[in-house]
């Protein structure tokens, strides 16, 4: 049976099809201005007073942010060279690597910096070690050694400390007050600067310990410019608003009909409702978040290069932050889902076809 003209044409064939319709709006509001809660808002209200659905509240998403400074900063110890030890290197080139970091300011150096140090020391030891049992200084030597040997282990760590555990990964994951026009048409600087680092750390955990502090400062510094944070509140936001209209849907469908034939006027006001506020404004965001997600992968791909560095806390973090995002990128999906059985019964959408 044809549907009537002018209405939906929804098959449980082609909801994929109307998902990426309806994931496909949202870039209306950039050229509106309209805030996205505005939009999400306006089109729960709408529907609410349509289908005779209390008003709700503003939906509000719970989720986890960024794990405080203080639950992720760790110390690793340090190696102390005695003072005669480190005269006995002054032919090394390790020598003024260990002397700046002995100094005040090497103390109280920012985790990138300490980073640095650590490949520095890794990669000039073996030279040093080689030159010190050249010199007889085995005892000397062993020591290196075995120093050098503690900081192997211990660079995975150190590496997430300085390049995941700083303010810059805080600040791509920091949420904004306002998403404005998010996304934005232009370039995210943080998604090279994830390939770069990622590139960077790969070497290092290989061995391969050269590194170029300006070249690894530049990359964090276009990294805390990044949208994370911004794309984890608009998918979280979405997923609220869109979950609070779907289970008020639910429960309004199993209390009495919306419409009580596929003729109903309700079904005017309700295809209207949904083709201009859900199809015409939504949609063309959440299409324009979904592209942004994709952009996250750089950064769970820079994460589990260092899993076996992160602090407790932030594996907590992570995990959760990974589980609630999959879960919203699907709310468009199963809106689509909620709203098909009021839009059959409305006419609105052609009933399910029973298998031949």
């Amino acid at each position: 049976m044809m549907p009537p003209t002018g209405r939906w044409t929804v098959s449980l064939q082609g909801v994929p099809r109307l998902g990426a319709g309806l994931l496909a709006c949202l870039a209306l509001a950039a050229c509106t201005g309209d805030p996205p809660e505005e939009r999400l808002r306006d089109y729960q209200a709408r529907l609410f007073r349509t289908l005779d659905i209390p008003a709700g509240d503003s939906a509000t998403g719970n989720y986890p942010r960024f794990p405080a400074q203080r639950y992720l900063r760790t110390d690793p110890a340090r190696e102390v060279i005695d003072i005669l030890d480190l005269w006995s290197l002054r032919e090394c080139a390790l020598h003024s690597v260990l002397a700046e970091r002995n100094s005040s300011l090497g103390r109280v150096a920012r985790p990138s910096s300490r980073m640095v140090y650590e490949l520095d020391f890794l990669r000039l030891a073996p030279a040093c070690i080689e030159l010190l049992l050249l010199s007889g200084k085995e005892e000397l030597a062993a020591t290196l050694r075995d120093a050098s040997t503690r900081k192997a282990a211990r660079l995975p760590a150190v590496i997430w400390q300085g390049v995941l555990g700083g303010a810059e990964y805080r600040h791509y994951w920091k949420l904004p007050q306002r998403l404005g026009d998010y996304p934005v048409a232009s370039r995210y600087f943080s998604d090279q600067a994830l390939v770069t680092l990622s590139s960077h750390v790969r070497r290092w955990l290989a061995g391969d310990y050269a590194v170029a502090p300006a070249e690894v400062e530049a990359a964090l510094q276009q990294l805390g410019k990044g949208d994370g944070g911004a794309l984890y509140k608009s998918l979280m936001l979405q997923a609220a608003y869109l979950g609070e209209i779907d289970e008020a849907v639910r429960h309004r469908l199993r209390q009495s009909p919306v419409c009580r034939s596929p003729g109903d006027s309700r079904a005017d006001v309700l295809d209207t409702v949904v083709r201009k506020f859900f199809i015409g404004r939504i949609q063309p965001w959440s299409v324009q978040l979904q592209g942004r997600a994709y952009q996250l992968e750089p950064a769970r791909a820079l994460e589990q290069l260092l899993v076996d560095g992160e602090p407790q806390a932030f594996r907590v973090w992570r995990e959760e932050r990974d589980r609630l995002i999959a879960a919203a990128q699907q709310a468009p999906r199963e809106h689509v889902q909620a709203l098909l059985p009021v839009m059959r019964q409305c006419g609105l959408a052609p009933q399910v076809q029973a298998p031949p």
